[in-house]
Formats: C-alpha cells, structure tokens, sequence
C-alpha cells in the first residue's frame, strides 16, 4: 500500500496533483487495496479536491463506491440532488440503492423526488418505504402528492400498514386517488381500520368517499371486512 493510500498526504496539493491521486486510487482498487484511510486524508485536507475525484467529469464507479466513507464530507461541498444522482449515473446497477440512501439522509427533502422520480422503477416507492421507516412518512407523503405523483403512494398502501398515502391525498384534494390507496390498504390488510379513522379524522359522512374504495376492493375479505364498519353508510352498505 502507498503512503497515500495509507492516509499520508503531507506536501500534497490535492488540487494541482489531482491526476497523480487519481491515478494512485485507480492502482490501488485493481489491486483491491483499502482506500479508506486515503479519503478520510484527502476529505480532511480539501474537500472539493476529494469531491471532484469521487464525483467530477473523470469520476470512476469503483472511485465513488469507494469514496462514501467521506459521505458526509462530500455532501458538505456537494448539494445532495446533485452528488445522489451522480452517484446513480456512475453506477446505474444500484441506483435504486442510492435513492435509498438519499431517502434515509434526507427523507423530507424535495430534491428526493426528481431523484427518485428518474432512478426508482416505481417513482416514490422507494422514498416512501425509507421515510416510513424513519419516521417521516406523512411528510414524504405530501412531497408526492405535491408533485402530482401517485404510483408510489398508491404502491406502499398496498405494503405498508398506515392510512398515511390516503390522508395526504385527501389534504391534496385528490379523493379518486385516496380511494385507490385505501382500497390497496384493505385489499392488504382487510382488518385495517380505514373507515373508523377516516370518520374521526373527517365526520361521519364518508358515503362519497367510501363508494369510491369499494369500486377499488379487489379482495372479497376487503369487502366483507369493510361491511362491519359502514352501519352508518347507507349507499356503502348497499354497494357492498
């Protein structure tokens, strides 16, 4: 291993030597070195030197993956809707795994959904499940439903157990696509306490809505589910 790429970078001037370091990582990864201590050097001398190796027009996919021990670094110099997406352009294989990323570091920012809407198969999904699992759900949610996106919010409804796509549609003024979400929800989990939340949420006036999910319900349980709860629901009850 290099001195340099054992973390020894005194008298380097990362910015006029650039091609000389770059040179020296690309050796060292063929030859499947650690460059670890080489980032956390480099990242701590100048930043934007380090950003632009990992990042910039020359940047390599092996040279990125192995630069995210500095992750925190380089999104100090980078803003994040630019560095996640190169980060997927250098390595498209797993490009889903940096929406991901980005999604678990930054589960409410508005530059995840272009992200998102250009790396994910399903755009959102990928957001939405990360947001959920840290907490940020409703706010994701809303970021969706701002964009005029729904095929992610309708595609979790179907995976995770919250009313959370359903009600930010329905803040959104998009009650057609609310009701797909809570008939997804349903279909999934036909025990789901739709109806009784909406109605606390909202009154007890929901036959609009509540027909809406029934022409959604694809599960005959959904449907027998549902009909417990629609006493109060005279065209529901009906319809089901």
């Amino acid at each position: 291993m290099s001195r340099w790429m054992d973390g020894v970078l005194e008298g380097v001037d990362p910015r006029s030597e650039l091609e000389l370091l770059r040179e020296a990582l690309t050796e060292a990864l063929s030859a499947g070195e650690d460059a670890a201590r080489f980032w956390t050097a480099l990242a701590g001398l100048d930043p934007i030197a380090a950003a632009d190796l990992a990042t910039g027009a020359k940047a390599t996919a092996a040279a990125a993956a192995s630069a995210l021990v500095i992750l925190d670094a380089l999104e100090q110099v980078l803003p994040g809707s630019r560095l996640y997406h190169r980060l997927a352009d250098l390595m498209p294989a797993r490009a889903v795994e940096w929406v991901a990323l980005a999604a678990r570091r930054h589960p409410t920012a508005r530059w995840v959904v272009p992200l998102s809407q250009r790396h994910d198969p399903v755009p959102g999904r990928t957001h939405l499940l990360v947001a959920a699992e840290v907490g940020r759900l409703a706010e994701a949610c809303a970021l969706w439903v701002s964009a005029g996106e729904g095929r992610g919010l309708l595609a979790v409804s179907g995976e995770l157990p919250s009313l959370e796509p359903t009600l930010a549609l329905i803040r959104g003024g998009a009650p057609k696509a609310a009701a797909r979400c809570a008939a997804a929800l349903l279909d999934a989990q036909p025990g789901a306490q739709v109806l009784p939340t909406l109605a606390a949420l909202y009154g007890p006036d929901l036959d609009d809505l509540t027909l809406r999910i029934v022409g959604h319900l694809t599960r005959a349980e959904a449907r027998e589910a549902l009909a417990t709860t629609v006493s109060g629901l005279p065209r529901t009850r009906a319809a089901l």
